[in-house]
C-alpha cells in the first residue's frame, strides 16, 4: 500500500466509500484505498460473502475521524445495499420521499439484477400511485431462475405503491399489512433491541393471529416468519399482540440540509417521518444509513438544535442537484414546496377554499356537529377531510386541535394526495411519538372513512377484494384507542346522485351501484364487538341516516 499524504482538508467525497470505520470494528462492505497524490477515495466492493479476511481486500489502515467525509452520489450510496438486506424507508403517503436514492436503487437492479431478495419494511407507503417512491423497488424478473428485487414486504399502506402491491397480489413476495403505529414502534423497538412492540392494537381485527395475523397472501401464510411476526400474548389476563422487532440493514431517510459529517436538518420537510429512530434502528442493527438532502452546509454550521439526525447515525449523504429538486426532491409528489405546510409561514385563514354543497359536505356537516371546543381530533384521509373545511368555514378551527397521525398538531390538515401535513400547524412531533399519544387515549374524538360496514358494526377499509390491496394505515391504531369514533361514508357509492335544495331536505335521484352496508365485511379492520368490550362510542354517519353500535345491536336514528 502507498503511504498517505494529506495536502488539504477533504471537503467532498468523490467516489463510493463505506464510512462506519472505527478503532475497534469495520461494519460493512468495502475496502478503502487512498492515492498518494490526491485525497480522492475509491472503493472495491467485497464478494457476496463479505470476506474481510481476503489478503487483497483487508483494510490495513483507518481514515482519521477529521477527514471522514460522507457525501456520495446516489448510485454510489445504493452500491452498499446487498442481496437479502432488510431495507426501510422514511416518508408518508406523497410526503418526504428520498426519490433520488430509491430511483438509483431500482436502476441498479435493472442493470445488474442486484440487490435482490430484499425485505422491505415501511409505514406510510411513500409513493405517487404510479411509478415513483417505493414503486422503484417493485421490480421482478420474468426469468424464473433469477430472483426478484423483493422477497418480502411488511407495510402499512400499499395504496400509493401499486407496483409493490402487484407483487403481493401475485404471490411474488411474502406480504403483510400491519397498523402504521405498530410498524413505527417495531422500528423503535429494534433501535432499543427490545423483542418487539407490545400493545392491544389489532385485537379482534384481521391483524389478530386468530384471524390472519396480517398476512395478505398464501406465500406469507406459508412463511416461517408468519408465526413470529405478530404473536398473541396474555398479560395480566388481557390479550395483547407483540409485533416483532426486525433488524434493519439499510435505512433510507430524507432531510433538507446535510453536512459532510452526516448531520441532517429537516427545516423544509412537511412531516417528521421517524427519520431519527429509523437511523438508530439501522445503526444498532449493524446496518447503514443513507440520507438524501437538497443542499450541503459547511461542517459545524447547522445549529445543534436544528440537527434532527446526528452525524454519527448517518453513513452516506446524497445531495440532489438544484436542477433536479422538482423531480427528485420535491416537498411532496403534489407540491414542490409550500412553506405554510412546513411551518415556515402562516397562511391567511380566509384562503381556505369552501366546499360546494354536495353529498360530501352534507356528511361532513353532520359529523361537524359532534365536535366540541377544546377537543383534540384526528381526521382520516378522504371524506373526513371535509370536516376540517367545514370547521374552518364555521370559524371553529381556533377552538379545537386537529391532528394527523404523522405527527402534526393544529392548523388545517392538507387533503387528497397531499394528506399528512397541515396548513398553519402549531406543532410537529415524530410519528412514533404521535402514536404513543394516540394509543394512550390522547384523542377526544376521531372521524374516519369506511369502505364497508357489517351488520354488527365491523368496518373494512384495508382490502375490498382478493385482487385489491390497500392496507390499514393508522386506522387500526386510531380506532382502537379513541373513546368516541365517527365513521363517515355515503350510503351507496359508484353513481349515487342526490338533490340538496338547501331547505333541509335530501332527495335521492339515483342510488349508487355499490352498497356500503353489507352482511359481513371482506376484511375486518375494525371490530364492532371489540368496540363494545372497550366501552367505545361508535357512530356511523351517512348523508341520510346516523347509526350507533351498542351492546344490544340497537340501531338508533
Amino acid at each position: 500500500m502507498a503511504s498517505v499524504v494529506w495536502r488539504r482538508p477533504c471537503t467532498r467525497l468523490l467516489s463510493t466509500v463505506q464510512y462506519t470505520l472505527s478503532a475497534s470494528r469495520v461494519y460493512r462492505r468495502s475496502a478503502v484505498y487512498l492515492s498518494v497524490s490526491t485525497i480522492q477515495l475509491s472503493v472495491r466492493s467485497f464478494s457476496d460473502k463479505h470476506d474481510l479476511e481476503s489478503p487483497k481486500k483487508r483494510l490495513h489502515y483507518e481514515i482519521p475521524q477529521r477527514v471522514r467525509q460522507k457525501v456520495v452520489s446516489a448510485s454510489d450510496a445504493v452500491a452498499l445495499v446487498r442481496d437479502g438486506d432488510t431495507v426501510s424507508c422514511s416518508g408518508f403517503v406523497a410526503q418526504g420521499v428520498a426519490e433520488a436514492v430509491l430511483k438509483a436503487l431500482g436502476e441498479r437492479y435493472d442493470r445488474t439484477g442486484h440487490p435482490n431478495n430484499l425485505t422491505l419494511l415501511f409505514g406510510g407507503g411513500p409513493g405517487d400511485w404510479d411509478s415513483r417512491g417505493l414503486n422503484h423497488l417493485g421490480k421482478y424478473s420474468e426469468d424464473s431462475s433469477k430472483p426478484h428485487m423483493l422477497r418480502r414486504t411488511i407495510g402499512s399502506h400499499y395504496g400509493q405503491t401499486p407496483k409493490v402491491a402487484h407483487m403481493a397480489l401475485q404471490n411474488m413476495v411474502e406480504a403483510w399489512t400491519l397498523p402504521l403505529g405498530s410498524v413505527s414502534r417495531m422500528i423503535r423497538a429494534q433501535a432499543t433491541h427490545s423483542p418487539g412492540h407490545i400493545t392491544e392494537v389489532g385485537i379482534g381485527t384481521y391483524i389478530d393471529p386468530d384471524i390472519s395475523g396480517g398476512a395478505t397472501n398464501e406465500t406469507a401464510l406459508e412463511s416461517p416468519l408468519h408465526s413470529k411476526l405478530v404473536q398473541k400474548l396474555d398479560i395480566d389476563g388481557r390479550p395483547n399482540l407483540m409485533y416483532k422487532a426486525l433488524p434493519i440493514h439499510v435505512a433510507i431517510i430524507r432531510g433538507t440540509t446535510g453536512d459532510c459529517r452526516g448531520n441532517i436538518s429537516i427545516e423544509e420537510e412537511s412531516v417528521i417521518c421517524d427519520q431519527k429512530i429509523l437511523a438508530a434502528a439501522a445503526k444498532n442493527s449493524g446496518g447503514i444509513v443513507i440520507a438524501q438532502v437538497k443542499r450541503l452546509a459547511a461542517d459545524g454550521t447547522i445549529p445543534c438544535r436544528s440537527v434532527a439526525i446526528p452525524g454519527p447515525l448517518v453513513d452516506a449523504v446524497v445531495v440532489v442537484d438544484e436542477k433536479d429538486h422538482d423531480s427528485l426532491h420535491p416537498m411532496s409528489y403534489v407540491e414542490r414546496n409550500n412553506p405554510s405546510l412546513t411551518g415556515q409561514i402562516k397562511t391567511p385563514q380566509d384562503e381556505v377554499q369552501k366546499m360546494p354543497l354536495d353529498v360530501r359536505k352534507l356528511i361532513a356537516r353532520r359529523a361537524f356537529f359532534k365536535l366540541s371546543p377544546d377537543q383534540i381530533v384526528n381526521l382520516g384521509i378522504g371524506l373526513p377531510e371535509g370536516i376540517a373545511s367545514v370547521a374552518a368555514e364555521e370559524d371553529m378551527l381556533q377552538y379545537i386541535t386537529l391532528s394527523t397521525e404523522v405527527g402534526v398538531f393544529g392548523g388545517l390538515p392538507a387533503s387528497g394526495h397531499n394528506f399528512g401535513p397541515a396548513y398553519n400547524a402549531t406543532a410537529m412531533v415524530e410519528m412514533n411519538q404521535m402514536f404513543d399519544f394516540y394509543d394512550g387515549g390522547g384523542l377526544d374524538i376521531c372521524f374516519l372513512g369506511a369502505a364497508q360496514i357489517g351488520k354488527n358494526g365491523d368496518v373494512n377499509v384495508s382490502r375490498m377484494s382478493k385482487d385489491r390491496l390497500t392496507g390499514p394505515g393508522g386506522f387500526i391504531d386510531i380506532t382502537q384507542s379513541t373513546r368516541r369514533i365517527g365513521f363517515v361514508m355515503a350510503f351507496t357509492a359508484k353513481g349515487l346522485e342526490v338533490d340538496i335544495p338547501g331547505d333541509g331536505k335530501l332527495g335521492i335521484k339515483q342510488e349508487g351501484r355499490v352498497k356500503k352496508l353489507v352482511s359481513s365485511v371482506f376484511e375486518k379492520t375494525f371490530s364492532g364487538d371489540e368496540a363494545v368490550r372497550r366501552g367505545q362510542e361508535v357512530t356511523y354517519i351517512t348523508e341520510r341516516a346516523v347509526f350507533r353500535r351498542t351492546g344490544k345491536f340497537d340501531v338508533q336514528n
